[in-house]
């Protein structure tokens, strides 16, 4: 594959994590200083990776404790507490609703534009009402 089919593919990927990951730094390195103006065109995406990268290898570096509390919620959700009854988030994974969010996203769909998102609580019938944040996707409950 060439330089610039691969300049491309950066550029236009869905998922710029996932294909990025196919690339080693050096040919990245070798864009940023060869090719600035092309390289201009993934320098967000490409600090995002970094930042991305960064974070688990802190994540697999940091020796976790083993939480006093545990809270499996209906909806997949998790909460992680220390001894001290604080939050442990690194422990904490998104929930079912929240993964199929980003899951339909994926898809080429865009969740803000379903109509109707209904989800059962305790037995009620209940709305969602998706957002998204600079985190991810969430929701509320109408």
């Amino acid at each position: 594959m060439k330089t610039g089919e691969i300049i491309k593919m950066l550029i236009n990927a869905g998922n710029y994590e996932k294909v990025r990951a196919t690339i080693s730094d050096q040919f990245i390195n070798f864009i940023k200083e060869n090719l600035p103006t092309d390289y201009d065109y993934i320098a967000e995406k490409e600090q995002e990776y970094q930042d991305l990268i960064k974070k688990v290898k802190t994540m697999n570096e940091t020796k976790l404790q083993t939480p006093k509390k545990v809270i499996l919620f209906s909806n997949g959700n998790t909460a992680c507490f220390d001894d001290k009854g604080e939050q442990i988030p690194e422990l904490q994974q998104k929930g079912t609703i929240q993964c199929w969010l980003e899951w339909m996203e994926t898809k080429g769909i865009d969740p803000l534009k379903i109509e109707m998102i209904n989800t059962v609580i305790n037995g009620k019938d209940c709305l969602l009402k998706p957002f998204k944040t600079e985190f991810g996707w969430n929701y509320e409950i109408i």
